[in-house]
């Protein structure tokens, strides 16, 4: 039974890492890798324990003979061989169970970190435009643009895991009477963007919202890097990586 079960368990762990293969660098390919090598290396240790057990170089079994002798149990094959075969199938039945845990937290961690509104909404505020942008990778992003007045600087903005350009007009309206500009990016999976969104989908979506401004002839310079709750991680991100006017992250419990 353990070893029918062990090798179902490595099965598994090989067929993720071909999945793995197939599918290069992103999210899936790493969750599969990591739980491949999670099973496999399970599978590893619990096959070395049972080979050390059958040749009787565990030192478990060692221990426990060396109990049962003192206390002259005259059962000592009988209970020896039962505490392995349980200790293996619980050692077994962790291992899946943590692989699952894993596996669980890996493939539907998104759902806790993110919540996009996938609505579509055309911004109220005079001089706000809805325009789209292309990333590397090929998605489409919504964002909102407002242009700034001469020698005023352009906040690129991203927002929170729940944000929607339609709650902010608080936000939009001191950015434009200050004569400042604002390019609002929506992340993949939100507010119409295509694409759902990770970790570096997100960088790219950064990098898009940069690059379009540069491409509009807008100078690092110009550039406030601006970030809120889940954004400012983004914004440091984007930061790091390219030249701006300044970096301004701001916390959840900042509404301003």
């Amino acid at each position: 039974m353990v070893l029918w079960f062990s090798l179902a368990i490595a099965i598994g762990g090989v067929i993720l890492l071909g999945l793995a293969a197939g599918h290069g660098e992103g999210d899936f390919g790493e969750a599969a890798r990591s739980i491949a090598l999670l099973l496999l290396g399970g599978v590893a240790v619990v096959g070395l324990g049972l080979f050390a057990a059958r040749n009787d170089e565990a030192y478990l079994v060692a221990s426990v003979r060396l109990l049962l002798r003192r206390t002259r149990c005259p059962c000592e094959r009988m209970i020896e061989h039962r505490l392995m075969k349980r200790l293996a199938i619980a050692a077994l039945v962790i291992l899946a169970i943590a692989s699952i845990a894993y596996a669980a937290l890996h493939f539907y961690g998104r759902a806790m970190l993110y919540h996009p509104s996938r609505a579509v909404v055309a911004p109220e505020m005079p001089g706000v435009e809805a325009i789209h942008i292309r990333t590397e990778d090929g998605e489409t992003l919504v964002a909102w643009w407002h242009a700034p007045q001469a020698d005023q600087p352009v906040f690129l903005f991203f927002d929170g895991n729940g944000g929607r350009p339609e709650i902010q007009p608080g936000r939009w309206r001191r950015i434009a009477d200050h004569g400042a500009g604002f390019l609002a990016v929506y992340y993949r999976g939100y507010s119409g963007s295509t694409g759902s969104p990770s970790e570096e989908g997100l960088a790219a979506d950064a990098r898009a919202g940069y690059a379009w401004l540069i491409a509009h002839d807008y100078a690092p310079r110009d550039i406030v890097i601006h970030g809120y709750s889940l954004g400012s991680s983004v914004a440091v991100r984007l930061a790091a990586e390219h030249p701006a006017r300044g970096a301004h992250p701001r916390s959840a419990d900042d509404r301003r």
